[in-house]
């Protein structure tokens, strides 16, 4: 439960959706940021007033055109009004969701980011080979262990061919797991912690 005493309420009648779309970029620029990563903005709403802050569709499709993706979720609370905004900031209909029609799942909005990469596409996965332990190390500091679930490709894991570990559709539908020096310029597939009532992100100009 959410103790409003911890909140002040200043004035403000609208959604700025504009201001979050901003500040989620400016972390993109920021130099933690890995370049490779896809810049992906996930934006979850129950409704959108304008009230006197800027259109958010400008910026938008500024940051679609510059790369980035756009997925929208329409969270529609009982007798609540849908948001028609979102369908036109997603960077298109397989990318925009609802759960209107009470059958959103989490798997809908996973496939989707998984389209954002297209076939024969390498991309790390966040594993890394550690020569002092001679065990795999997830970017989160937990270890892979012999019976955890692993998609190696036929000759692999072959710590020779690089330390870091990328996935890649290598033939037909088959997909696996393959080795390679972690200096290589693959793309990431990774998440941030998005700004939320549990991970605050301080308001920038």
């Amino acid at each position: 439960m959410i103790d409003n005493s911890y909140f002040t309420y200043d004035g403000n009648r609208g959604t700025n959706i504009e201001s979050a779309i901003k500040l989620a970029s400016e972390s993109f620029e920021t130099s933690s940021h890995r370049r490779n990563v896809q810049k992906v903005i996930v934006i979850v709403a129950s409704a959108y007033e304008s009230g006197n802050y800027d259109d958010p569709t400008k910026i938008a499709k500024s940051f679609i055109q510059d790369g980035g993706f756009i997925a929208t979720v329409e969270y529609l609370q009982e007798h609540g009004n849908p948001v028609p905004l979102l369908n036109t900031l997603s960077s298109g209909p397989e990318y925009s969701f609802t759960n209107r029609f009470r059958n959103l799942t989490a798997e809908q909005i996973r496939q989707a980011f998984c389209r954002m990469f297209p076939s024969k596409t390498k991309f790390w996965i966040g594993l890394k080979y550690l020569a002092a332990t001679g065990l795999y190390q997830w970017s989160d500091g937990t270890y892979l262990w012999s019976s955890d679930f692993q998609m190696w490709a036929p000759g692999y894991p072959n710590a020779n061919a690089g330390y870091c570990v990328y996935m890649y559709q290598y033939t037909g539908f088959s997909y696996g797991w393959f080795n390679d020096e972690c200096s290589d310029d693959q793309n990431y597939i990774c998440q941030t912690v998005p700004c939320s009532a549990d991970n605050y992100c301080a308001t920038r100009d």
